[in-house]
Parts: C-alpha cells; structure tokens; sequence
C-alpha cells in the first residue's frame, strides 16, 4: 500500500541518497492523510510574569496537539515540543557560534548527534533555510520557510528546497 503523502526532492538532490522513510521527518504517527488547519497561539502562565510562555497548538475543533515550552532559566535558548500528552517530541537548541541565527533540532530530549533531525538556518527577516540531518554539505537547503508577520497578515509558506513546489502553507 502507497504511502499517503508524497515527499518532493528539492532540486539538485539525490533521492536515491539514504533517507528516513519517504515522507516522514519526525516521526509517522504525526503524519495524516489530508491538510490540517491548525491555530497557534501564545499563552503566558502567570499575567505577572511575561517571561514564563508556551505555545499551544490546537486544530481548528480547538483540541490540544502540540505545546512548546521554553524553561523558565532562558539563558540556554533551548526550547521542546511536546505533544498533547506531555511526550517531549522534539528539543531546538541554538547553535551558539551562530550568535542565534541557526537552531538544532534533536529527537526527543537528545542532544547527542546521532539524534540530530535538522538544522534551520535565519536566512533573512522571517525567511528561513531547512537542512534535514544526512545533508551534511548544505549547499542546497530541504526545505525553505517564509514568514510574513503583518498585523493583520500573519503567513507562512514552506517550500521544497530551493524550488517554487509549496509543501505547507498556511
């Protein structure tokens, strides 16, 4: 049976180079079948106290998905994903010879580098460079993020490398 999500090579790639299974950069119990609208927003857990947030992500039936959390000590920059349970999904930490414009994404609460998933890399205001783990060159990125961060605007598209093929957009 074919898988239901398809996987576009960004250009200049091998896809016969070794890959996680097609289609699946995390984990495939988060991977569905059909386009998922999903609503963001930033909660802070004490009014007085701005400095402790999180993100909840929820669909739009308002159920909970996914939280990231920051610690209350921020001086490490590292962040977590968690999923609806409290499973820690994902741990970002940012590359510090970078001065915070590349961040490193790990499985779980690794940070050892046989669990590096990806690396994101700011490439301009809002616009952002995905290299998945095995792309040890990174000459050409996985994947390209732009954000527009508008009052009223707030978009996002991602790409497939360096193409114009749309992957995610909201």
């Amino acid at each position: 049976m074919a898988a239901p999500y398809v996987y576009v090579y960004p250009q200049g790639t091998d896809p016969s180079a070794p890959r996680r299974p097609q289609g699946v950069i995390v984990d495939p119990c988060l991977c569905v079948p059909n386009p998922v609208d999903l609503e963001i927003e930033l909660k802070f857990s004490d009014r007085r106290n701005i400095t402790d947030r999180e993100f909840v992500i929820r669909d739009v039936d308002e159920n909970l998905l996914f939280r990231v959390k920051e610690p209350e000590f921020r001086l490490t920059g590292k962040k977590t994903l968690l999923d609806y349970s409290g499973f820690q999904i994902l741990t970002l930490r940012p590359a510090w010879v970078a001065f915070n414009s590349r961040w490193q994404v790990f499985r779980g609460a690794s940070k050892e580098e046989r669990d590096l998933m990806y690396t994101v890399q700011l490439t301009g205001l809002w616009e952002f460079d995905v290299f998945l783990a095995h792309n040890k060159e990174k000459k050409i990125c996985d994947f390209r993020i732009k954000a527009n961060r508008r009052q009223f605007d707030r978009t996002c598209v991602i790409f497939a490398g360096d193409s114009d093929t749309i992957v995610a957009q909201d």
